[in-house]
């Protein structure tokens, strides 16, 4: 059998034929890989279940708004609040305010309970107060700006204390933890890094949210 023969190179009708090959728009579509279907796109928030709602979440510090502050900067964050550094606009000075982040009953009798603690003492070896508010139903806490580190990150950044400042140190955290005990506080949470030391040297047990009233 022979075999059959193909178009003409020399006759126009043969160069008018499209070339053979799938129809516009017949391909078959590329499915992604199972590689670049597990990848997200950046920023975007991971399936599962909804996050408890926070305050104020990962807005930038600056955008709080407490009454009579402005917020500077963000001091430090735990698993249940955030401390800000903020400058009380009506007496020129800066201050701490901490808040809780969570909405969460359990989270607002605790940081009342430190409220609490801390109103009812004062002593120059304890992290005062300057007043307690709520904002948008989150209740948050104005204290005085300690200049300073803790005592965690000095001993974590210079090692061991020299002998006579780890006991003046001890001595100052243990007159405020008795100051606290008489006016029937439990703090509960003595640790490094609740122990704050200003410019001065001058040590002040803080963070009463573990507190326990007698």
């Amino acid at each position: 059998m022979s075999a059959r023969p193909g178009p003409d190179p020399g006759d126009p009708s043969a160069r008018l034929q499209p070339p053979r090959g799938p129809r516009p728009g017949s391909e078959a579509p590329t499915l992604p890989s199972p590689e670049s279907a597990s990848e997200t796109v950046a920023g975007a928030a991971p399936r599962g279940p909804a996050p408890q709602e926070p305050w104020p979440g990962a807005a930038p510090a600056p955008a709080l708004r407490f009454p009579g502050y402005r917020v500077e900067r963000e001091l430090a964050r735990g698993g249940m609040g955030a401390v800000y550094l903020a400058t009380d606009l009506r007496l020129g000075r800066q201050v701490a305010i901490k808040t809780v982040l969570q909405a969460r009953d359990a989270s607002r009798v605790r940081f009342h309970a430190e409220v609490q603690a801390m109103a009812r003492v004062d002593h120059p070896n304890l992290l005062g107060i300057h007043e307690a508010g709520e904002l948008e139903g989150r209740p948050y806490l104005v204290m005085p700006f300690v200049e300073g580190v803790s005592l965690g990150q000095r001993l974590r950044e210079a090692g061991p204390l020299p002998l006579q400042e780890a006991v003046g140190l001890l001595a100052q955290a243990a007159r405020g933890l008795a100051a606290a005990h008489a006016a029937g506080i439990l703090h509960r949470d003595l640790k490094p890094d609740n122990v704050l030391i200003d410019a001065r040297g001058v040590a002040k047990l803080s963070d009463f949210g573990l507190a326990k009233h007698l």
